[in-house]
């Protein structure tokens, strides 16, 4: 080989790693989360409320508040009072997805959902309904799924850049965190 070979050959080689870095400096700058080990922790209130109200009772949450659906009922119509989390995976896989909620109405199956989707798929009501979850802040998490089916929540994270996006669903209904972690990490609902 020449040494002019030679040096195009590292030329290539520079311009594929710019072109690499370029993108993941990108990607990093565009997300506000990054995964690590598994784990991707989030605090509502990093976002712009959009429309939620942001009470500082009941206390309990964790950060520095949470975020409370005041508006109407969307039970029909996902999409109103959108809040919006990029992600930056590193690691793919199916992750649980756990929402620390709180609903305190007597009922379980009242004010207690949300709808939530990942990178643009289809809406899904997320909610938490156990007897022992109104009036306490709880990481119980479920999605219906069409059917109805109701299922854990999970989502598929690709390598890279992830969008979480909530819409308003139920009146009352209060989100302080979410966590999203591969099956077996330590800490998945831990604050």
């Amino acid at each position: 080989m020449t040494l002019t070979a030679f040096s195009r050959g590292l030329t290539r080689v520079a311009l594929a790693t710019l072109i690499v870095t370029s993108t993941v400096t990108t990607e990093r700058a565009s997300a506000q989360y990054l995964e690590q080990g598994g784990m991707i922790a989030i605090e509502i209130e990093d976002s712009s409320p959009n429309g939620w109200s942001t009470p500082s009772s009941p206390t309990g949450f964790s950060g520095e508040g949470f975020f409370r659906w005041d508006g109407p009922n969307y039970f029909n119509s996902p999409g109103n009072a959108v809040l919006t989390y990029q992600i930056l995976a590193s690691s793919a896989g199916n992750y649980d997805v756990r929402l620390r909620n709180r609903h305190d109405d007597p009922n379980a199956t009242e004010e207690n959902d949300t709808w939530v989707r990942m990178n643009s798929g289809p809406w899904i009501k997320m909610f938490s309904n156990n007897p022992n979850t109104p009036g306490n802040w709880n990481w119980e998490s479920r999605f219906e799924l069409p059917g109805p089916q109701y299922t854990n929540a999970n989502f598929d994270i690709n390598v890279g850049l992830n969008t979480l996006q909530f819409s308003a669903r139920s009146r009352g209904f209060m989100m302080d965190r979410i966590h999203l972690f591969l099956p077996g990490t330590a800490g998945g609902t831990s604050l």
